[in-house]
């Protein structure tokens, strides 16, 4: 099993930390450690509240992408609301499209395309 310490995951988290890097104007980018893997969390600056988590499992040969909407509770805790989730990226480039899909509004049009379908008589 990898570790958070191994040079391939140090210069795996690198690269796509470079790739986001673009971003940092509209995401706030933070990179968190596991035991069993890491993951690198976007928090959107803009009007609308957005949270893209990227994850991968040292034990596992594949990336996981999930993206929340962000809503403040009537006792304004934060409620986290599931907009998109891809499973099993099986390599770093198709990862990196489907980032910036999602940064683009994939995980939002697919939203307002269900939210739609139940306003429909």
């Amino acid at each position: 099993m990898e570790s958070k310490y191994s040079i391939s995951s140090q210069e795996e988290i690198h690269s796509i930390l470079n790739y986001l890097e673009r971003w940092n104007k509209f995401f706030s980018i933070e990179t968190h450690y596991f035991i069993d893997g890491w993951s690198i969390s976007l928090s959107e600056l803009t009007l609308y509240p957005r949270h893209i988590i990227i994850v991968k499992n040292f034990n596992q040969n594949y990336y996981e992408i999930k993206s929340f909407e962000v809503s403040i509770s009537e006792s304004f805790d934060e409620e986290y609301k599931e907009l998109f989730s891809v499973d099993k990226i099986k390599n770093k480039e198709d990862l990196i499209k489907e980032i910036r899909e999602v940064i683009y509004g994939k995980d939002l049009f697919k939203d307002i395309k269900e939210s739609l379908k139940k306003i429909r008589f």
